[in-house]
């Protein structure tokens, strides 16, 4: 083994710890004696440096014993304490640490081995973790759950016990479940710029401003009267060559409103749930999760990646949330609220947004299985402290007492 190269020290520059260069002489001179260290320690010091000249003006008391000469450099230079970090700022380190969607998948190095982004993230925020001593603690830990991409949000899950085993979830997340969610996502993106660009390639078309203009205009025929001036040549009149074409704006039309949608059949009710049989609702299980990621794989290759969710292409259902049409919330597909599409309360309570096609089915499925309500013209007035009605002192449709 090389033996290790120690840079004289200079005593006066900024980029030389005292205390690293007296620790690189110990590891060097490990199996010689006080003595061997005394004497040899003035060569390990930069010629003509301020170190040199502190050990030259050295006292002979000073230079006695290797103890001596330890005790003089150390009052010299004495060790620098490094600034330790606030509780404020190791907050601020841990919920500004970000993981980028689009970084994941990537590897990066950490401590000399490649370790892919999501593991990395998590080794990183381990450091921060332990330093702010909240191991066991949730502290700022919904945040930052909130703020992980949704590739690793939907696989991690809520409820973790403490900042350890939330790590841990994010270090257990499959490679391949973020590159087939990756390469999802792409794809989406690339139809929604395709159709981005067509709608712009559309809009600077020199035939636009036309196309405009004759969506408010209409052809129609000239009343009976004009048409009579110009029989035989519809050419022949003072209004500029038009003949008997009038160009008419298209009177606004009111809109009316959308008829109700019938009730459902009992063969749709019937198909339905025939179809909601072919992809079966697992439970909350690492061998759940796995069967739906192949479900929904499956999906892409029979309907095609881009299909629209209908009445006949049925969507798999995320292993944990409430079945079908049963007051569930379309958003996360939990019960207890009804989401918005952007899923923002959904997010407040803590639950993991649902795909978009299993949002639409969940409507879907609601739309064709709910019965319709019955609802009964009944009044009944109370009329004092303890329930009883009107129809009580009455009878039950026999008239009054005479």
């Amino acid at each position: 083994m090389a033996a290790e190269i120690i840079t004289p020290f200079h005593g006066d520059k900024e980029d030389e710890n005292p205390e690293d260069f007296l620790r690189a002489f110990y590891r060097r001179m490990a199996d010689k004696t006080d003595e061997a260290r005394r004497t040899q320690f003035k060569y390990y010091l930069q010629a003509d440096s301020v170190a040199d000249e502190w050990f030259a003006d050295l006292i002979d008391s000073e230079k006695k014993a290797w103890t001596d000469i330890e005790a003089a450099f150390n009052k010299r230079w004495p060790r620098k304490t490094q600034a330790k970090k606030t509780d404020e700022e190791y907050e601020d380190e841990i919920v500004g640490r970000k993981l980028k969607t689009e970084d994941l998948g990537k590897k990066e190095k950490v401590a000399g081995r490649e370790v892919y982004t999501h593991i990395a993230w998590a080794d990183k925020m381990q450091t921060s973790i332990k330093g702010a001593k909240w191991e066991k603690t949730t502290n700022q830990l919904r945040q930052v759950r909130k703020s992980l991409p949704n590739i690793l949000r939907e696989k991690v899950g809520t409820g973790h016990a403490d900042w350890n085993a939330f790590l841990e979830a994010v270090r257990d997340v499959e490679v391949e479940h973020i590159r087939d969610s990756m390469d999802i996502k792409n794809k989406e993106q690339q139809a929604i710029e395709q159709r981005l660009l067509t709608l712009e390639t559309l809009s600077r078309s020199p035939t636009a401003p036309l196309r405009q203009r004759l969506s408010t205009v209409a052809i129609s025929s000239q009343s009976p009267a004009q048409n009579a001036q110009v029989v035989g040549d519809p050419f022949a009149n003072t209004g500029g060559g038009r003949g008997n074409l009038a160009f008419t704006t298209n009177p606004a039309i009111p809109r009316q409103p959308r008829a109700p949608r019938p009730a459902s059949t009992p063969e749709e009710k019937a198909e339905v749930r025939l179809l909601l049989g072919r992809f079966p609702h697992h439970p909350d299980t690492q061998a759940g999760r796995q069967a739906h990621q192949a479900q929904q794989a499956e999906w892409v290759k029979t309907f095609g990646y881009g299909t629209r969710v209908t009445e006949k292409t049925p969507y798999p259902l995320r292993p944990g949330t409430s079945p079908v049409n049963s007051g569930e919330c379309f958003t996360c597909g939990l019960p207890g609220h009804l989401g918005t599409r952007t899923g923002e309360l959904c997010e407040t309570l803590g639950h993991r947004i649902l795909h978009p096609n299993e949002q639409q089915w969940r409507a879907i499925c609601t739309r064709v299985l709910k019965e319709p309500r019955i609802t009964a013209n009944v009044h009944l007035v109370t009329i004092d402290d303890y329930g009883t009605t009107l129809q009580d002192i009455q009878g039950n449709g026999e008239g009054p007492s005479t």
